[in-house]
């Protein structure tokens, strides 16, 4: 399928405000069951891969480049970073090191996955 990058772009915006409305929440809107320690870390390496996939797809101009897995990674990172830190004014909740590192490793995955889409051209992107 052929997409413009635009619609990707405009994804983008829309997951991050998807994440800060996530994160401004004391607890989540819908109660997960605990099914095994660190569940948590797998949310945040889902929610922010889909974050990757959607920088990835929106700015990467050659997915056979390093340079587009260093975007998705720096870009999860950096979201993340101010994600937790405004998580540490929310009402129950804090910072977390190691969300963050799930975080920077989901924009990781993430661009994995676009490099895998593009590179089989499963997705076509036109400028």
């Amino acid at each position: 399928m052929t997409f413009s990058r635009h619609w990707f772009k405009l994804l983008v915006v829309l997951w991050m405000l998807v994440i800060f409305w996530l994160s401004s929440q004391s607890s989540m809107p819908v109660p997960m069951p605990a099914l095994f320690p660190g569940q948590d870390k797998l949310g945040h390496l889902i929610i922010y891969s889909i974050l990757g996939l959607f920088v990835a797809l929106a700015f990467c101009r050659d997915p056979k480049k390093g340079m587009c897995l260093l975007l998705t990674f720096s870009i999860a990172l950096l979201y993340g970073i101010s994600d937790e830190w405004h998580q540490s004014f929310v009402p129950n909740r804090d910072m977390s090191g190691w969300d963050l590192v799930a975080d920077a490793l989901g924009g990781l995955v993430g661009g994995f996955i676009a490099r895998l889409l593009l590179l089989t051209r499963l997705v076509r992107l036109k400028s």
